[in-house]
């Protein structure tokens, strides 16, 4: 036997193992993201941020989510927060949900927490691959590029609870919103706008005049 051979291949085989394992890994994440309704806005729109987790049913065991809490970090010189809508997967229009929701928007962050109250065999069949946790309105107030992102280390950071109870490992991504000057209209267009202004106003006038 050629163990010279042997110990030569023995190091690549570990390593396409190890990238296997990597690769399925990866595949096999479970994500939140944080998606802006848009990336282009004006000084002074609205606009929302949805946190949305996904990959659950990817993984050996299919997931639920049973609690969460999550902080979403941005920049405050740009915009400001103005609502949360939370989902419905967790509280499954339970009477009591309003309890077990907490939100608080502080200046540059918007902490969420939420428990469901259902049994995980309810969770599970109503729950789906990927769905969306909550909804945070923000409102354009300055000119520049906003980062949004889920931070892991205000508060309790990423923590988000599944079967059992048990912390499920996450990936987290944010985005990015521009915020742009309000649009001037060019010079000709107000001109244009302007005339026909004007002659909106005198068609009173021109049918007051009596017949000759």
């Amino acid at each position: 036997m050629d163990y010279t051979a042997t110990k030569t291949h023995l190091p690549i085989t570990s390593a396409v193992l190890l990238l296997t394992l990597l690769f399925t890994t990866h595949a096999n994440a479970i994500l939140i993201q944080a998606l802006p309704s848009t990336n282009d806005v004006a000084v002074g729109d609205a606009f929302r941020v949805d946190i949305v987790i996904s990959g659950l049913e990817q993984q050996p065991q299919t997931e639920i989510v049973k609690a969460y809490h999550l902080d979403l970090g941005y920049t405050p010189d740009f915009v400001s927060a103005t609502d949360v809508v939370f989902g419905d997967y967790l509280s499954l229009s339970h009477p009591l949900s309003s309890i077990f929701r907490k939100k608080k928007l502080t200046t540059g962050n918007v902490m969420l927490e939420e428990m469901a109250l259902w049994d995980e065999p309810i969770l599970d069949a109503a729950q789906p691959d990927n769905f969306m946790l909550a909804s945070i309105g923000f409102l354009a107030e300055d000119v520049g590029t906003v980062n949004f992102d889920l931070l892991p280390y205000l508060n309790f950071g990423i923590d988000v609870k599944g079967r059992d109870s048990l912390i499920l490992p996450i990936e987290h991504t944010g985005g990015l919103v521009n915020i742009n000057p309000v649009a001037i209209p060019e010079p000709a267009t107000v001109l244009l706008v302007g005339i026909a202004l004007l002659g909106v106003a005198g068609l009173p006038k021109m049918r007051a005049i009596p017949e000759t």
